[in-house]
Order: structure tokens, then sequence, then C-alpha cells
């Protein structure tokens, strides 16, 4: 052909590599096997490819399939992950072997984050050396810097599946993964991936069925992601074994692995503030859109909640008048169309408030406001409490953060500092055989919280008005440990 013609006519150089390590100033070592080099003398070919994945201090954090590689194509400036038996790919058609595995241990991604964390800080410290020269001499005018072109932006694709699977510090699976079919690229600065096939994070939530056609884009000023429909299962966050079946690339098999949930000290100790992380600055806007999310329950599984239409949008906080200059943090808001369940049915509801990931327990400049609402009388607080259960979730990553650091804080209620909830309307059905009870309307007052609010003073403020207004509106009303009927104000 051409092609061979070509490569007859211009000398091709194949070169093995056993073995590639980069090691960081703390010993962390990222190794390399089985590579070879490509090269066409006429430029045509310039490739680095590999077999064998990778290790990170000698534990195999990213396996291929038996066929399978992954390639940096330099002269096509494109990074792939591949089956080797599927020579030309139709555009629609990916083959069910998993192409590459990552087994990612809390241990080694601490060890590579310490790792490069010093490699910058040694960089940064050679105030005199090659590098500051270098950058001087550029600011100068001195180095000629080539300008980026269109064409040395890199691409990436991945033609089959990729599985993933998290454990934490003590061998508990904290989730895993799979895909199928991605593709990014940065000169369009997107991510299309065409099935997000698993999420699974035990005790928290699981994915039923695949999301399909997931897009991510980047303007330059927002991050916008495109998601299309959500089914998924929420879990209840218990100390239990779970079961988790995993997909080995080697032998395409299913295993069986026994987590073990850590269970909760009791003790307590303050939480010292030092150990906390520096402020996050979000560099950009984010907005996502999901056109239908469909939660079960996993206690009741005829149970479930529907959300049609949700925007979440989120930018770097700017302090307002008022407000105090604390660094860090987003703004957040959530606008829906609907959320329909047996139990509450909220149109066009509203969230805003701050976020700062150095403290999530607290939510400061929370507000609510709903154009309507309609609950359900019959039900305990304890299905109230069930329908959301923040605690929970809240509690397992509260564990989690304490076995890091060796300590165990309490759970305390969410910090709603100077929080608002707008006048709401709320409107009372009869769910099944309720003796005494009649369809009514109610009209709550807003809510202004001071700097001290919690979660608990909203909880009470609006169960103690639901409860004095309509008595039966929460059997065996009891919140909080207090029964809300003897807290009516």
């Amino acid at each position: 052909s051409e092609n061979e013609g070509s490569r007859g006519r211009s000398s091709f150089l194949q070169l093995p590599l056993a073995a590639v390590s980069l090691v960081f100033p703390n010993k962390t070592k990222i190794s390399l096997s089985g590579l070879v080099a490509k090269y066409q003398m006429d430029g045509s070919v310039l490739t680095i490819e590999g077999r064998d994945g990778f290790l990170v201090n000698d534990f195999p954090f990213f396996r291929l399939g038996g066929t399978c590689l992954w390639c940096a194509d330099v002269v096509q400036n494109k990074f792939e992950l591949r089956d080797t038996a599927i020579e030309n790919p139709s555009e629609n058609h990916y083959h069910d072997e998993i192409v590459a595995f990552i087994h990612a241990r809390d241990a080694e991604i601490q060890s590579v984050k310490d790792g490069i964390d010093q490699a910058l800080a040694i960089y940064e410290g050679l105030s005199d050396g090659a590098a500051a020269a270098l950058a001087e001499q550029a600011v100068a005018g001195d180095v000629a810097l080539p300008p980026q072109s269109a064409s040395a932006l890199w691409s990436f694709e991945l033609v089959g599946r990729l599985g993933g699977l998290w454990e934490g510090d003590h061998d508990e699976i904290e989730g895993e993964f799979m895909v199928r079919g991605v593709k990014a690229s940065m000169k369009n600065l997107s991510v299309e991936i065409d099935s997000v096939e698993q999420i699974y994070i035990p005790g928290t939530i699981k994915l039923n069925e695949p999301i399909e056609n997931t897009v991510m884009i980047f303007d330059g000023t927002f991050f916008a992601i495109k998601i299309w429909d959500v089914v998924a299962t929420l879990e209840e966050a218990t100390p239990q074994t779970t079961e988790v079946l995993l997909t080995s690339p080697e032998s395409n098999a299913q295993h069986s692995i026994g987590v073990s949930t850590i269970i909760e000290s009791t003790s307590t100790i303050d939480s010292d503030v030092s150990s906390k992380a520096p402020p996050f600055i979000l560099p950009f806007g984010v907005k996502v859109a999901i056109n239908k999310v469909v939660i079960f329950h996993a206690e009741d599984e005829s149970n479930q909640t529907t959300v049609k239409n949700m925007r979440l949008a989120f930018g770097p906080n700017a302090a307002t008048e008022g407000e105090s200059e604390r660094l860090g943090g987003i703004r957040a808001a959530l606008i829906i169309d609907s959320i329909d369940s047996d139990m509450i049915k909220l149109q066009e509801p509203r969230l805003s408030g701050l976020v700062f990931f150095d403290d999530l327990d607290a939510v400061p400049r929370f507000n609510f406001d709903a154009k309507s609402i309609t609950v359900a009388a019959g039900y305990t607080a304890l299905d109230w409490k069930r329908l959301v259960d923040v605690d929970s979730r809240r509690k397992k990553r509260k564990n989690r953060k304490n076995k890091k650091q060796n300590k165990s804080d309490p759970l305390k209620p969410i910090s709603l500092p100077f929080s608002r909830v707008e006048p709401l309307k709320v409107r009372v059905l009869v769910s099944g055989d309720l003796v005494g009870f009649k369809e009514s309307t109610m009209h709550l007052g807003a809510f202004d919280g001071n700097e001290d609010t919690t979660s608990d003073d909203l909880i009470r403020f609006y169960s103690t008005r639901v409860v004095s207004s309509v008595p039966n509106m929460i059997t065996n009303a009891n919140v909080l440990g207090a029964d809300v009927k003897e807290n009516v104000v």
C-alpha cells in the first residue's frame, strides 16, 4: 500500500523500554513497564505505547485488559485507551471487554499528593536556579516562547469500558464506577461520555440504570454539565458488611469482596481548627442541568421521589455588604421544576447559600422558597427523617474524616447563620385511613435566622407550627428527642 511504501522509503525505529520509574522527593514511586516507543524518520509517526498499566509504590493502581493498551500519539496529539483486538471500531460499536481498571486507595493517593507537594516546594525554592533564570529571560523577552496552536492541544479517547474502585484507609469500599466510551478535547474544552454504567457508594447511593450521553463543556467562564435521566437507590448508612461485585480486567470474572463498615466511636474530642484544609477558591462558575432524577429508598423500594428539570449553579464567593470577608467558599443556587413523592410535593422550589469546603457542616445565608407545597398527613416523624436522611450521610463523611485524623467528633446540627425561609403556603392532604382529619391549607410565616441559627432551630420552628395548626399531621411526633406537641409556641 501507499503507507507501506512510504514506510519502506523512510526508516522506522521501534524501541522497547523494559521499565520507567518516576520517584518523588518523599520516595513515592510510579512505575511503568512494557513500554514501546515508535518513530518514523520522516516525522509521520511518534508514539509511546504501554500494555501493563502502572504501579504506585508497587501497588497496581492502573491495569489494562489482556489485549488492551494505552497510546500517546505525539504527532496527532492524542491519548487513547483501546483494545487492539478491534482494529477499526465503528462509531457506535464498543465491545464489552474492560479496557482499563483504576484501583485507587487512600494510602497511594495521599502518598502521590504529598510527593507532588514536596516537588513543587523544591521547585519554588529554586529562586536562583536555572528555572527561575529561564523565567526571567522569558519575561525580559530574551527567550522566544512558541505560540500555542490549536493543533498542539491534545485529545483523549476511551474506546471501550473503564472501571474504577476506591478503597479507604482500612480497606473499606468507598466507591465504584464504570463508564463506556469517553471523548475529551482540549481544543473544544469538552468531555462526552456515552454511558455511565455504574456508580456505587456503599451506604449512600447506587445507580440503577445507566446514565446516557453526558456532556461537559467549558466556555472560558462557565463549566457546563448536561445530564439526562438518573435512576438510583439511596442506601442507609448503617454499620454492615457489604458484598461488592467487581470485574477484574485480567480475567473478566466477578469476585466477591467482604467490606466491614467501621462503627462510629462514641468518644468526643474537640476538633482542631488548625487541621482544616486551606480555603478553596473556585476559579470559574459551574452550571449543571439534569433532566430527571428518580430516587428509590432502600428500605422501601415502592417509595420513590421524582425530581424534574434540576438546575444547579455555583461560582466563587464574593463577600457583599454586611457579610464577613471569609476567604474561599462558593455561592450555590438550586432551582427545580418539581419534586414529587408520596409524602411531599413541591412546585418550583429554590435553594441558595454559601458552601465552604473546609467546613461542610455550615451553610451561611441559606435561603429557601417554593411556589407551592403539598404534604401528606399520617406519617411519623421517623418517616419524615428517613425521607431526607441527611444525618446518616453526614455521619459517614465525619467518620471518614475522623479516621484520617485519629479522632472522633460528635455529629452537630448544621449551622445556618442568617438563614431565610420565605413565607410558605402548605396544603395538607390525607394519606391512608387517618381518622378525624380534614384536608386543610396552612400559611407559614417567614423564618429569619441569626448568627447562631442551626438546622435544629429550623426544624423546631416549622414542626411546632405544623403540629399546632394540624394536630394529627404527624403521628408519634417526636423530633430531635422532644415531643413536638410539648414545644408548641
